[in-house]
């Protein structure tokens, strides 16, 4: 019996590689050729498509577009980076400024009244027409007056802080014919002082509402007597806003008009 024999050799790649390519020559030069005359006939058609009127007027058309699109766009974002930063900027100011942000909920002063808003209101016996009552309008008035920026910059003024500050500082209710006032502040002559700014506003509020209440007596009492309503123009032979004319001008038209009646009678 005779003994197995092997045969080894051993087989370079680069060889391996120059066999194939010897080999399959015709497909790999057909293949190499045929990618040349695609990449040829490709830059032409690229040069020939890049120096066309019509394409480079397309071309331009859509790049003036695509820049209008960005310059909005970059107009729009810095808009709101500067709204951005202004908020950050006040939300810093008013975290540094404002009182009640910065009052200890261990260390605070608070002074609170309540005021009983009467009115002469009354129901009538055995009368159909009642007088209305204005309690809630009154007290509203009342809330008004104390809260109004033109209230608050003045006491601002005095306290040396801003309204909007100060704002945070007063709070105003009603309910029925309760008027509620109460002050924060972080010390006690504070809180008292401004305290006494609002009951002043109360007392110029007060004033106020007489006038008020004395024009509604008034439209009352003109409303039951003559079957007319108070304010209403057909129920007056003249209205005039002696705001515009003035004293002397509102007599002059009054006399005028008295003159024309009398013609015409």
């Amino acid at each position: 019996m005779e003994p197995n024999s092997t045969y080894d050799q051993e087989i370079d790649l680069k060889d391996l590689m120059f066999a194939v390519l010897y080999k399959w020559r015709p497909v790999v030069i057909a293949a190499v050729v045929i990618g040349l005359l695609l990449g040829g006939f490709k830059a032409f058609f690229t040069y020939k498509s890049q120096n066309d009127p019509t394409v480079i007027t397309e071309k331009e058309a859509d790049y003036q577009k695509d820049l209008e699109i960005y310059e909005k766009n970059k107009s729009t974002g810095e808009r709101e980076i500067d709204n951005l930063l202004n908020d950050i900027t006040e939300q810093q100011m008013y975290l540094e400024k404002s009182v009640r942000m910065n009052m200890s909920p261990y260390d605070v002063w608070e002074a609170k009244i309540d005021l009983f808003v009467k009115t002469d209101y009354v129901i009538m016996p055995d009368m159909v027409y009642q007088n209305v009552d204005y309690t809630d309008t009154i007290l509203q008035a009342y809330q008004s007056a104390l809260t109004n920026t033109e209230f608050l910059q003045k006491v601002a003024k005095k306290v040396g802080t801003e309204p909007r500050y100060l704002k945070e500082l007063i709070d105003i209710q009603v309910d029925q014919k309760i008027l509620s006032v109460k002050v924060n502040y972080t010390d006690e002559k504070s809180v008292k002082e401004i305290m006494q700014y609002v009951l002043s506003g109360v007392d110029d509020a007060k004033a106020k509402d007489i006038m008020v209440k004395t024009d509604k007596k008034r439209a009352s009492y003109y409303n039951y007597y003559t079957s007319k309503k108070w304010g209403y123009l057909k129920s007056y032979d003249l209205c005039i806003d002696s705001s515009i004319l003035g004293i002397d001008g509102t007599v002059e038209l009054i006399k005028q008009a008295v003159a024309l009646k009398e013609k015409n009678l």
